[in-house]
């Protein structure tokens, strides 16, 4: 087996999880390790001879073309959450698409760009996935951040990973408060409530979420880039040493989608918050119901986590649970 086939195997199985570097280090980025693998990506418009490339489907494989296709497909296909605030709430996909787009606009407006990491500390809601889809469709990076971590893990790695913008949920802001001023690169603190429900918080320029994006019409298309391009994320608990990041890509956290969808309806186990990326999206691409239980516990309740999960699944008939 020759190496090239060695790579062209390796690209079959593997997760597309890089490992997150924030300095480049030359001649070891995945463009050069492509180019000396034979350059296997390269576009054959531009290499001449017979080359000749296929028709079907010639779109890159972009997150927010699955809530596109949700939208477009199922519609009205329920996604169901326990809020954090109590009530059990619940919208459709066509409702996150639309949301999900003033998110963006109302990020790209904030002067949020290319590349850019926007943090997540928050529970499995509807605004926490519309949030997700938002910031990936203008080409930001989600950062879910584990709120199990240490306060001080928390902090080395929102400073690591530069994060400008934090979306929280109300169970976190105590904490956050109490971090808030070891963590200069946020710019804003975005809460995932309404206006009645947002407490008063020395927050660096914090706001509720549904006044956030009400401020934008949702006139906005998402961003054109290569599915290459980081979607999302994650660190490790830091059992050695910190913790350590890795970036899931748009085509990874579709192609894991593909993988991963079966059932009519899907439970929310996994949650976006520290986990691997992607655990939504299959819901999206199945048009399946999205049950999502754990919010609106206290911090380390794993006892209440359970009962309520147990009460969602019961009252929606789940089939499965991610």
């Amino acid at each position: 087996m020759t190496d090239r086939d060695r790579f062209l195997l390796a690209g079959c199985i593997r997760t597309d999880v890089a490992r997150v570097t924030l300095a480049s280090v030359p001649g070891n980025s995945p463009v050069a390790r492509r180019r000396r693998a034979g350059n296997l990506y390269a576009n054959p418009r531009t290499q001449g001879g017979n080359a000749m490339l296929g028709l079907m489907q010639d779109w890159p494989l972009l997150c927010h073309r699955v809530i596109d296709h949700a939208a477009v497909n199922h519609g009205e296909r329920q996604v169901v959450t326990r809020s954090v605030e109590g009530p059990i709430h619940t919208t459709t996909y066509a409702q996150i698409r639309a949301r999900a787009l003033k998110v963006a606009q109302r990020l790209d407006r904030d002067g949020i760009r290319l590349g850019d990491r926007v943090a997540t500390l928050a529970w499995n809601t509807w605004r926490h996935l519309e949030g997700w889809y938002g910031i990936m469709g203008i080409g930001a990076i989600y950062h879910t951040v584990n709120p199990r971590l240490f306060p001080d893990q928390i902090v080395w790695i929102v400073n690591h990973a530069e994060d400008r913008v934090m979306m929280v949920d109300l169970t976190f802001i105590p904490l956050l408060e109490k971090l808030a001023d070891k963590l200069p690169t946020i710019e804003r603190y975005v809460v995932l409530t309404d206006a009645a429900h947002m407490p008063a918080t020395s927050l660096k320029n914090a706001v509720p979420y549904e006044e956030w994006i009400a401020e934008v019409d949702g006139d906005f298309a998402w961003t054109s880039f290569e599915e290459s391009i980081a979607a999302g994320m994650c660190y490790t608990s830091g059992t050695t040493g910190h913790p350590k990041g890795v970036l899931y890509s748009h085509r990874s956290n579709v192609l894991h989608s593909m993988i991963a969808s079966a059932p009519d309806a899907m439970g929310g186990l996994v949650p976006r918050r520290g986990a691997a990326g992607g655990a939504d999206v299959p819901r999206q691409l199945l048009g399946a119901r999205a049950h999502l239980a754990d919010a609106g516990c206290d911090h380390g309740d794993a006892g209440r986590q359970a009962r309520r999960r147990l009460d969602l699944r019961a009252a929606q008939r789940l089939s499965r649970e991610l």
